[in-house]
């Protein structure tokens, strides 16, 4: 399982993204142990990393980006999701 961490960057001041990928050995399953993983990456990436201070998105590989639903087969199940559109 893999995390994705990125940031806005600020292209108008010439800060490119940041972007990393932590690669883990394990599966996590519920929502709560999600959510709690993803706070940590996030408070690391405002913290240590000292991304723009702006949006961090922490998006767990088999995640849909847009709204965090846990995809099957590579697709977004959640019905109000605009990936679906």
């Amino acid at each position: 399982m893999k995390i994705h961490i990125s940031d806005q960057g600020d292209r108008d001041v010439g800060i490119n993204p940041n972007e990393m990928t932590i690669d883990l050995n394990w599966y996590i399953e519920t929502k709560q142990d999600r959510k709690g993983l993803r706070k940590t990456f996030e408070d690391f990436a405002r913290d240590v990393l000292d991304f723009c201070n702006g949006r961090i998105d922490v998006v767990f590989d088999d995640e849909c980006p847009d709204c965090l639903t846990i995809m099957k087969d590579d697709k977004c199940v959640s019905k109000g999701c605009i990936s679906n559109n």
